[in-house]
């Protein structure tokens, strides 16, 4: 209905043009074709199916006017022009605010073209009757082109100019100052028309609405503009038609041009006028909107900005309240950004400013500020901004490098640590083959006393590799820890106390160890921890010193430096009044094996293995050092409120006589596996062994039942764990002692904790290993 609605008015629009313009051609002369305007303007608003309501009214319209039946075949020619210059502006992507000159240009290309569709069909049928006046056919042809353009020149801007106001909310103060205008161009031309009435002044003056229109341009934009000037021509054009104003001084034969030339003006020099105001405007909104987002940016961001003109002058400095300039001194507008720079970092910041300049990508200027006691790590961006300027933003980076350094030093550590755990492996097979034999070599009744001393040696050598394989291990942090609730300050004190012998008599160590800091912990680990520093404290005092060893608890809300959560701990402190280290020492001391000491005087896994135990422990660690000024290292650990029960592993301090049987031992390294099978054997049991999981499952299947299992805990394909899970489903009873030089938590935590069941870990003491499998033996009786 409303379609129906909209093609009704089109029709009664079109055909009121058409009759408008069909005066008496002789007196009149129509100047302008306005039906072609507002055929355009419909088939736009429209659609194309709107053009059989073109075709439709023009048709009428011959009819009404006596045309031969051949020449209503021109109807068509109205409704193909009609939709040619509408698909032309869809095509063209022309804005109907007509608020950008391309817009315009399309304007007056569709006015320039569409006649010439119209005209050609017109005269198709009118060829074969022309006979010789062929001159008399192209003038006619002419003046139709200039009635049609300047018809659709006249209707089109007005129609696509208020369709787009009508799509906003309308401005009352702006349609009350349109009026006005619109009044005053009346004003004038009724002057114009009836009191200057026909003469050369009159014909001058017509041209002077020619200001109104401009006045209303610069105003109110294309809308004002298209709306006066066209008001103004229709209104002299009325008049000119009914025998008034100047044009009458014009002779009937050039009024025709005369007028049309009036049109041309008072329409299509506002209208080009309007668009450049429109662009300009709009262009000063989006520098105005720039600005704003520019200076909201800045408001959000929490560094200092300044805008470089294109010579690398200082043109605006911004400055978020509370902060500082990040600058080697206040910068003044007007001065050269790079000129506050030193010669080192000048060079630079100039070829970063030529780069942005052409908008390529640059990378920010490094620079270092020295700030109080400190110096910051700041970084200057250069970023292209509009109109060849350059906004820099000067940044402090000094937590952001911290944090990467801390990161970096991270995952060097895990890789390390991932190396450390596979050596540890592998060497801890071995120092249980060393460790067996030599037991195996002191029990032996065939041995001398050298024999024995030397089997001495090897275990003493053997147990320091073992300590070393631990202290990787640590260091990686895959530890077996057996975590218990201790006193800080007591497990402190009894460190402190076994080392006064080896830090020496030069060394004055002073315990400050408050009582009842509990914390949950390794013991081993504990003590490591104390030693290690206490022994880098005595190194660092070569002529004597004060060691000073403290605990003390700690509440940490909102830890600035990003090591540790908020919470209780248990702070542990050694400090020494040695010669101190520099701040590039200080940033590498917990590097694995990086040390400032002489070869062959230290391995370098001291800090590092600190930082792998308290690592594991969720903990925290920091060193303070200056050259001169001796060095603290402090310990965070997390603190519980309360002791609790220490569940102590009750180990028969007697093996019960006898307590032997058939055992299975299951091992993949073959030198391992004989030992174990002999110091077994030695020890009065018998004993089966396989190399695999699937060996010692063929095995039970052919073999009398066996009364105990010891199994490597990882093995290639079938691992200890699950070996044990099949053979307790057919001997449910069956005891398991898994052993493993893999101590991994995650290994550790497929070996069961219920009866029955138990772990050694590598390097393994032959003798505890033949007391472990009696008890369990014993335990099963």
């Amino acid at each position: 209905m409303r379609r129906a609605a909209a093609w009704l008015v089109f029709f009664v629009a079109y055909l009121g043009a058409a009759i408008v313009g069909s005066a008496d051609y002789a007196v009149v002369q129509s100047i302008a074709w306005l039906a072609t305007g507002v055929g355009i303007a419909g088939v736009w608003l429209l659609g194309l199916r709107s053009t059989s309501v073109v075709v439709l009214a023009a048709t009428v319209h011959r009819y009404l006017h006596d045309y031969p039946p051949l020449f209503w075949f021109e109807s068509v020619g109205s409704g193909l022009e009609a939709a040619v210059g509408a698909m032309v502006m869809w095509r063209m992507g022309l804005q109907p605010d007509l608020a950008r000159l391309r817009d315009v240009a399309v304007l007056f290309v569709v006015a320039a073209v569409t006649p010439f569709v119209s005209m050609l069909i017109a005269w198709l049928p009118r060829i074969p009757t022309s006979g010789d006046d062929l001159f008399g056919f192209l003038g006619a042809w002419e003046v139709w082109w200039r009635m049609n353009a300047l018809g659709a020149l006249t209707i089109v801007p007005i129609v696509l100019t208020w369709h787009a106001r009508l799509q906003t909310r309308l401005n009352w103060r702006s349609l009350l100052e349109g009026a006005l205008l619109g009044g005053l161009a009346i004003a004038v031309l009724w002057v114009v028309v009836f009191v200057l009435r026909p003469s050369v002044a009159g014909l001058t003056a017509a041209n002077s609405v020619l200001g109104v229109a401009l006045l209303a341009a610069v105003r109110q934009g294309p809308i004002g503009a298209v709306s006066i000037g066209s008001v103004s021509w229709l209104f002299l054009a009325f008049a000119t038609t009914h025998g008034h104003g100047p044009l009458q001084s014009v002779p009937l034969e050039e009024r025709h041009a005369v007028a049309q030339v009036i049109l041309l003006t008072l329409v299509g020099v506002p209208l080009v006028f309007g668009a450049l105001i429109a662009e300009r405007a709009a262009h000063a909104r989006q520098r105005m909107r720039s600005e704003e987002a520019r200076l909201a940016v800045q408001a959000m961001l929490p560094d200092a900005t300044l805008r470089l003109q294109a010579d690398g002058r200082i043109s605006d400095v911004y400055l978020p309240p509370g902060q500082e300039l990040l600058l080697p001194r206040t910068p003044v507008v007007g001065e050269a950004l790079a000129e506050l720079f030193d010669d080192k970092v000048r060079p630079r910041f100039v070829a970063a400013l030529a780069r942005a300049l052409v908008s390529e990508r640059t990378a920010p200027v490094d620079f270092q500020l020295q700030m109080g006691a400190g110096t910051r790590a700041c970084e200057a961006c250069l970023v292209p901004a509009s109109d060849g300027d350059v906004f820099v933003v000067v940044r402090d980076v000094t937590e952001r490098r911290d944090l990467a350094a801390r990161l970096h030093q991270a995952q060097k550590l895990e890789a390390v640590g991932l190396l450390a755990s596979g050596v540890a492996h592998d060497f801890n097979n071995l120092l249980t083959v060393v460790l067996g034999s030599a037991d195996v070599l002191r029990q032996s009744e065939l041995a001398s006393g050298d024999v024995h001393a030397l089997a001495g040696d090897i275990a003493d050598a053997a147990q320091r590799g073992a300590m070393l394989t631990q202290q990787l291990l640590a260091f990686s942090r895959q530890q077996v820890r057996k975590p218990e609730i201790l006193d800080s300050g007591v497990v402190v004190g009894q460190t402190v106390g076994l080392l006064r012998r080896l830090l020496g008599s030069a060394i004055e160590v002073v315990v400050e160890a408050a009582p009842q800091m509990w914390v949950r912990a390794d013991r081993c680990q504990l003590e490591q921890i104390v030693m290690n520093l206490a022994v880098n404290g005595r190194d660092a005092m070569p002529d004597g010193g004060t060691l000073t060893i403290a605990t003390r608890a700690v509440d940490v809300t909102g830890d600035a430096s990003g090591r540790l959560q908020d919470g209780r701990y248990v702070q542990i402190e050694v400090r020494d009044t040695g010669v101190g280290m520099s701040p590039e020492v200080c940033a590498r001391v917990f590097e694995p094996f990086f040390t400032t000491k002489e070869l062959g005087h230290g391995t370098g896994l001291g800090l590092a293995t600190v930082y792998g135990i308290v690592a594991q422990s969720g903990g925290a660690i920091a060193v303070d050092s200056a050259l001169g000024a001796g060095t603290a290292v402090q310990v965070w650990l997390p603190r519980v409120a309360d002791p609790g029960i220490q569940a102590v592993e009750s180990v028969p301090a007697a093996v019960v006589a006898g307590a032997t049987g058939r055992l299975l031992v299951v091992e993949d390294e073959d030198a391992v596996r004989e030992l174990f099978c002999r110091a077994l054997v030695q020890a009065g049991h018998q004993v089966a062994s396989a190399a695999c999981a699937e060996a010692a499952l063929q095995l039970v299947a052919t073999e009398p039942p066996f009364d105990l299992l010891v199994t490597d805990l990882v093995m290639p394909r079938v691992g200890g764990a699950e070996l044990a899970r099949r053979l307790r489903a057919q001997m449910p009873r069956l005891p398991v002692l898994f052993v493993s030089a893999h101590p991994r938590d995650k290994a550790m935590s497929e070996v069961p904790t219920e009866a029955g069941f138990g772990y050694l870990a590598k390097p393994v003491d032959l003798t505890e290993m033949v007391a472990k499998i009696a008890s369990m033996l014993a335990e099963r009786q």
